[in-house]
């Protein structure tokens, strides 16, 4: 049986969800993984999940690092040593280029993040997939791990996905305004 689908303001039977920047929260105690949003981590008059409850499966935009040795710098340094050059800068440590702290397709997952989602999906009540394709793994196996472990899950998103049969609930609607009146937007 198809799950319940919210298309917009109407509730009907059939597929939903694709979209945006996707950020899959597996609800336990206010524990989640996050996908490149800092936006996640600003708990305001108490809405939000705290930074030390996040998993940033594929970084974050904030800041930089090396991608040989792993040094950290300031999105302030970067830019004004692009600015100066109209290149990427290389480490003052190691020499090999910086780039956001984001992990690109072809880069590995980080091992401790990997480890760290996978035990909130296998122990999570409730797993919400907001503004996701569900098409990149492995992040995209998240939801169905919770799924299996016996977990709700919750899908938030403008265009179907391929995950959406075997949600319990499917909601195909902008997720700004779905979730907004409950984070305080």
């Amino acid at each position: 049986m198809a799950p319940p689908v919210r298309d917009g303001g109407e509730l009907c039977g059939g597929p939903a969800g694709t979209g945006a920047p996707g950020a899959g929260v597996a609800l336990q105690g206010r524990q989640g993984t996050g996908d490149r949003d800092p936006e996640h981590r600003q708990p305001a008059s108490g809405v939000g999940i705290f930074p030390e409850h996040v998993v940033e499966l594929h970084g974050n935009t904030t800041y930089a690092r090396c991608i040989g040795c792993g040094t950290r710098y300031e999105i302030a340094w970067v830019k004004e040593r692009f600015d100066e050059t109209g290149m990427a800068p290389s480490c003052t440590a190691c020499g090999a280029p910086v780039k956001s702290a984001t992990i690109s397709f072809g880069q590995s997952m980080p091992d401790d993040e990997m480890r760290r989602a996978t035990e909130l999906a296998q122990h999570c009540d409730l797993f919400l997939a907001i503004g996701s394709s569900l098409v990149v793994w492995p992040a995209a196996g998240f939801p169905v791990m919770a799924r299996n472990c016996g977990a709700r899950l919750v899908i938030i998103n403008n265009e179907p996905t391929d995950q959406d049969d075997i949600a319990d609930l499917v909601i195909r609607h902008d997720i700004g305004e779905t979730l907004g009146p409950f984070v305080g937007n």
